[in-house]
């Protein structure tokens, strides 16, 4: 099956010859100035789940104490803010693709934190720096395990100079996983129990105006899944309410798991249509080829399914904002 992310059971492909649950997903956000100092915000979003229900889940809720208009701490559940577009990477009206790369994504399932973050922003010589310390925990449940419990911690900074935008992350943790501890094998029940993993990521974006390019690289290592590294680029041309683009995107194993070793890369080409103000509608192909042997990032993986399989996704969207 092919899924959007590693929460989601199934997709297109072996259980279903279409998908509409891939990338369909509903989202609210509110916001609330309590004083001149201190704000609110609660963002709610409902999209397919682990065991195929779509109950809205709690994405941020935290509130805001600004010391000066460039010095704040947040508490509460925030946005984990590692990758380049980590604001936005569930708001489809503000990508000009239908999705993020999955194979930069897969690298962390991890997207909120319930803990504390500190933004600092400075200018100098006309770059503006916002920089971003976080710290806290995470619980989530996926299809292929009942629980994981993770508690990290980690610095970002983002530097900003007329159309250019710069990006550097780095995080820590240790995650358990409850299922992979009561395995009786010693070896792959200790990758499971307080396991260290570490994500750098690198990456850039231009857009003037009517043209726009993006790179982003992640390198990993976690004992579950080993060493991997992962880029992408994307390039796209405005031509009036019309978006032509392409991209690239490429997720090695650098070092073997004892559990799951997983390469991919992935092409695609699609045209975002600016219909009306607030409402976009998107046609994107992708050629998705698994690498290496393994199965790639595929879903449902059957017995007897090729190595290094092939495969080809048309997908339509729908997106709007109110």
């Amino acid at each position: 099956d092919f899924t959007a992310g590693v929460k989601q059971p199934d997709g297109a492909g072996y259980s279903h010859s279409w998908a509409p649950s891939v990338d369909s997903r509903l989202g609210a956000q509110i916001s609330a100035d309590l004083t001149s100092q201190l704000s609110a915000t609660l963002q709610v979003i409902a999209e397919q789940q682990w065991d195929k229900s779509y109950r809205p889940q709690i994405e941020w809720v935290n509130v805001k104490y600004a010391f000066t208009p460039d010095l704040s701490v947040r508490l509460g559940r925030t946005i984990l803010p590692l990758f380049l577009i980590s604001d936005t990477r569930k708001v489809g009206f503000a990508s000009p693709m239908i999705r993020p790369s999955g194979e930069i994504f897969r690298m962390l399932s991890i997207t909120s934190l319930d803990g504390v973050d500190v933004s600092y922003t400075f200018r100098a010589d006309g770059v503006k720096n916002t920089t971003i310390a976080f710290f806290g925990k995470h619980d989530e449940i996926l299809p292929v395990f009942n629980s994981i419990h993770a508690n990290a911690g980690g610095i970002v900074n983002n530097s900003t100079y007329g159309a250019a935008t710069f990006h550097i992350g780095y995080l820590k943790a240790k995650g358990t996983v409850p299922d992979i501890v009561a395995t009786p094998v010693p070896a792959i029940s200790a990758l499971g129990d307080h396991a260290p993993i570490s994500t750098l990521t690198l990456g850039a974006s231009y857009d003037p105006g009517n043209w726009f390019a993006s790179a982003e690289w992640v390198k990993g290592k976690a004992d579950l899944m080993g060493r991997q590294s992962a880029w992408t680029v994307n390039a796209g041309y405005r031509l009036g309410d019309f978006t032509p683009y392409a991209s690239y995107s490429r997720l090695k194993q650098d070092e073997p798991s004892l559990l799951l070793n997983v390469a991919q890369s992935t092409t695609a080409v699609g045209v975002r249509w600016d219909a009306m103000k607030n409402t976009d509608v998107k046609l994107q192909y992708e050629r998705i080829s698994a690498r290496d042997g393994t199965a790639g990032i595929f879903a449902n993986v059957q017995p007897g399914f090729a190595n290094a399989p092939k495969a080809n996704v048309i997908s339509v969207a729908v997106d709007f904002v109110f």
